[in-house]
């Protein structure tokens, strides 16, 4: 293709048997006040009628691909990348959307910031009727973070969902894509936010839906191993950062600290269900993350305010 007609913008939507969500995501894009880019739709596998909706848009910038097999995230986003051509690039999952001023304000704060490897806002949380439920902010002001203070503000927040960043392309293929040995979501935001910095702007430019049919919802329908998931991304994070410095270990040190607090809540429920073994391997977790786990008195104040919010049913 001609250089002259290589888009700025490549926007990646990753779909599977959505096509009504499908339909909204791709128009959000279409809707952009910024309109140099290109929509790559990659269909994995669907068997709804997802090929009918992409081709009731008449736009050339939308490209459709089909995959041979069924990926699964994060192959089928590492397939976004395979295809885009433009200098930035963005993961729109399928059940979200964006403010139409999203690429425009990002794309200005990566020009004004070039040495940063992505922009990340603000989002509102929004129900299946788009019903907004919250705003979600990492901080009430732009700013830009890279090395160590990059990654404790991403860990202590984790705001870092796909619909609200935009990459630089080359950020996303120097730092390795996302692994396909484990869900890591976070992980090349993580490295690239680490190495290469980020700019976070406080305004809600996407909306991030909530329903039964996530992918995080799917994932634990199907027994998916959120903590073994989250221990081997934390051990990709803290691998790609070596040196270790004394603010970096203090991070691993919380990490393990959560994680092993997680683990103690699933042995807990799995002893509830009658599930020795399941108990058993999670209590062994539990203790080789964080010995002091069932001595430590915030732990006990979890579990009670876990109880609470379960009996009253608070969410």
């Amino acid at each position: 293709m001609d250089d002259s007609c290589i888009p700025m913008v490549s926007v990646g939507i990753p779909t599977y048997n959505q096509s009504e969500f499908l339909r909204q995501a791709i128009q959000s894009v279409l809707n952009q006040t910024f309109q140099d880019f290109e929509v790559i739709v990659v269909d994995d596998c669907s068997t709804d009628n997802t090929p009918d909706v992409v081709r009731q848009f008449d736009d050339r910038r939308i490209r459709y691909h089909r995959t041979d097999v069924n990926l699964r995230p994060p192959r089928s986003w590492n397939e976004c990348v395979r295809i885009a051509q433009g200098e930035y690039f963005a993961i729109l999952p399928h059940d979200d959307l964006y403010e139409p001023t999203f690429l425009a304000r990002m794309i200005s704060a990566l020009d004004q910031n070039p040495s940063v490897g992505f922009a990340q806002c603000a989002h509102f949380s929004v129900n299946e009727d788009l019903h907004v439920l919250e705003e979600r902010y990492i901080a009430k002001k732009e700013f830009v973070a890279r090395g160590e203070e990059a990654l404790l503000i991403q860990t202590r927040r984790h705001l870092m969902n796909p619909a609200s960043i935009l990459f630089r392309r080359n950020s996303v293929v120097k730092h390795g894509l996302w692994k396909v040995y484990y869900w890591d979501d976070e992980v090349l935001i993580l490295k690239i936010g680490f190495h290469d910095g980020f700019v976070y702007l406080p305004y809600c430019l996407s909306s991030v839906r909530a329903h039964s049919l996530n992918l995080s919802n799917t994932l634990i329908k199907e027994d998916f191993d959120s903590i073994l998931a989250v221990i081997n991304q934390e051990t990709a994070i803290f691998a790609d950062v070596l040196p270790m410095t004394p603010t970096l270990l203090k991070l691993r040190s919380e990490w393990n600290r959560r994680c092993g607090y997680s683990c103690a809540f699933y042995a807990l429920k799995a002893l509830m269900d009658w599930k020795w073994q399941t108990a058993k391997d999670f209590l062994v977790r539990s203790i080789c993350l964080y010995p002091s786990v069932f001595i430590d008195p915030r732990f006990y104040i979890l579990v009670v305010k876990k109880i609470i919010l379960k009996t009253f049913r608070i969410k």
